[in-house]
């Protein structure tokens, strides 16, 4: 995976069939940043308006459009981090 691809502000998309034609699976968030092995999401389209992390060893692949993710959006629910996580730089 080329990390230069993960930009600020893609769409995050989980597996699953989503409402946006031309991009595949559901939104559950936007790229704020990477933050070492993490991606960290913005806490603006948040669905409770915190930021939250999720490992890069989760995203499948990324595109121009958004970075796609290997689970679906339940299991990205049960385990994405709600606190930053704990990592050496």
């Amino acid at each position: 995976m080329d990390l230069a691809l993960i930009k600020p502000n893609l769409l995050v998309q989980a597996k699953g069939t989503g409402p946006v034609p031309g991009i595949q699976g559901i939104k559950v968030g936007s790229v704020e940043l990477i933050d070492g092995p993490y991606v960290k999401l913005n806490r603006a389209d948040s669905d409770d308006g915190k930021p939250h992390w999720i490992p890069l060893e989760c995203v499948d692949y990324a595109d121009d459009m958004a970075i796609y993710l290997k689970i679906t959006e339940s299991e990205y629910r049960s385990s994405r981090l709600d606190n930053p996580p704990l990592h050496n730089h």
